[in-house]
């Protein structure tokens, strides 16, 4: 059986992918482009990040990491969505 925080790190992982903000999914065979994001995503996700502080995050690496200007990408759907997840995974396993 597959520890719990492992089957979330797989979820975000391909979340991430399926957004892929960078465009590079369909000429890379690589998962991990966007591995860099997992461990600051699921720190704040298990601190209680609203949406908000998962779209400041997700903004910052964007510019900061990725050198990209997000006023193009649809962080807050993306922040929506994750934190919509996280909080339905959090209430399957109380």
């Amino acid at each position: 059986m597959q520890h719990p925080i492992r089957a979330r790190i797989v979820d975000l992982r391909q979340m991430l992918n399926e957004w892929d903000f960078i465009g590079v999914r369909e000429f890379s065979a690589h998962d991990d482009e966007y591995d860099c994001l997992l461990g600051p995503l699921l720190t704040s996700l298990a601190s209680g990040a609203d949406v908000k502080q998962v779209v400041s995050l997700l903004r910052d690496d964007i510019e900061g990491h990725f050198g990209l200007d997000s006023t193009s990408i649809d962080i807050a759907g993306f922040a929506a969505k994750v934190v919509v997840w996280w909080r339905s995974e959090q209430r399957s396993t109380e």
